[in-house]
């Protein structure tokens, strides 16, 4: 169908790796919903900062692999857009969660609750990582299916 021929026609490598890193930083922001809301955290507000950022670069990165054809001529800028958006998150992440995890740092006795915030912190400052890694790479490949293929 002729549906199916447009969705093959979006499955180059970059788009497939763009969209691995919308899933990774998906789950990423989860965890940094959940840590910034419950158990050590809880009754706290989430960075504003982290949530729009976040969002922007999903929206971004989902209507870029949508309309990469007619988003070419600006993929250059439209990269250096969605590495604004992810890098910034990860920026106000990191700050947002450094207080805790630097605590953590000092050998005392910490409750269970700040331990597990801190653990899951900072796997979710490592999906965030891999998400940026992926966006890079894919910055590096070309919208276009080889002609090999």
């Amino acid at each position: 169908s002729k549906m199916l021929a447009k969705l093959k026609s979006k499955l180059t490598l970059r788009n497939i790796l763009l969209l691995s890193s919308v899933v990774l930083l998906l789950v990423g922001w989860i965890i940094y919903l959940v840590v910034a809301t419950t158990g050590y955290f809880a009754g706290n507000t989430p960075n504003a900062a982290v949530v729009i950022l976040s969002i922007f670069y999903i929206l971004g990165a989902l209507a870029f692999i949508s309309f990469d054809e007619k988003l070419q001529k600006f993929d250059t800028l439209f990269f250096f857009g969605l590495a604004a958006f992810i890098i910034l998150a990860f920026v106000f992440f990191v700050l947002d969660k450094e207080a805790v995890i630097g605590d953590r740092l000092i050998p005392v006795n910490h409750p269970v609750k700040e331990v597990e915030a801190v653990k899951a912190s900072i796997t979710g400052i490592v999906f965030y990582l891999l998400s940026i890694i992926l966006l890079i790479v894919s910055s590096f490949l070309s919208f276009k299916k080889k002609a090999a293929e």
